[in-house]
């Protein structure tokens, strides 16, 4: 991995001690830590999203593991667990905890887009509040690339789409550009029919309209024409081809919102 790559000195110096700050507040309601802001979703909501699709046997890849937040739900479910992340703090606490345990085989320092994994090794690959934060057309096509034919890859993300007067949503992503967090916003219903196009299957989908939804188990299965967080569940198909680029660095809402101060302010 690129050691000047920028997003790797943001999470080994800003945001280690701020999420798990924000992981030990997690629930529903509003946050202590970030005011005005909805806290982040718990253990037990993360929970019962990933257990809505059976984890195929065998393996497991997660994708921005942390400090292993969830390798103890892939043991009861007697996987073989693999870990990367960025984080060079992360990795070095997952590592601490999970060093001696027989199921968790390797947890290493390595970006979503460049898994150190060889091709067709995972039954299963979860990316979760990671996506968003990935260059994702290369974080996509390196899931596919290592996982198996009919294998299962779950992953959330946030929208491109989402409320106008959704105020927690839009402040999170101008507060995210300022303190230099990587942002991402997905055209989400381009990705998934380029992911159906080359083969792949929605085998599950959860469409959260607002920011705090989903710390609220509050969802839609049908795809809404605004909403601000999803989460998804692919089931691989023989992997023809390259999916395409589906994402921006601005929200289409912000930009719109954007467009129309700068109108506002010419008329008058």
């Amino acid at each position: 991995m690129k050691d000047d790559d920028p997003r790797k000195k943001y999470w080994n110096e800003k945001y280690v001690n701020y999420w798990r700050e924000r992981v030990a507040e997690a629930g529903s309601g509003n946050s202590e830590i970030i005011n005005g802001d909805a806290r982040t979703s718990s253990d037990e909501v993360w929970t019962n999203l990933i257990n809505g699709t059976k984890f195929q046997n065998g393996n497991i890849l997660d994708v921005g593991c942390g400090w292993g937040r969830f390798f103890q739900m892939y043991i009861e479910k007697d996987l073989t667990v693999y870990g990367v992340d960025i984080s060079t703090e992360m990795i070095i606490a997952s590592s601490k905890k999970w060093y001696n345990h027989d199921k968790v085989k390797n947890i290493q320092e390595a970006t979503a887009e460049d898994l150190p994994f060889e091709k067709e090794m995972f039954n299963n690959l979860i990316c979760i509040g990671t996506f968003d934060a990935t260059f994702q057309e290369k974080a996509i096509n390196e899931f596919l690339r290592v996982t198996k034919p009919r294998g299962l890859i779950y992953f959330s993300g946030k929208n491109t789409k989402y409320h106008s007067n959704d105020k927690a949503a839009l402040a999170a992503e101008v507060g995210a550009r300022r303190k230099g967090h990587p942002n991402y916003f997905t055209r989400t219903n381009d990705l998934l029919s380029d992911l159906e196009k080359h083969g792949h299957k929605v085998v599950k989908s959860y469409y959260f309209e607002r920011r705090g939804d989903l710390a609220a188990m509050n969802f839609k299965n049908s795809m809404p024409e605004y909403f601000y967080e999803y989460f998804i569940v692919i089931k691989c198909g023989k992997n023809v081809g390259t999916i395409g680029s589906h994402y921006d660095e601005h929200s289409e809402t912000f930009d719109i919102i954007q467009h129309a101060k700068i109108n506002s302010r010419n008329i008058t």
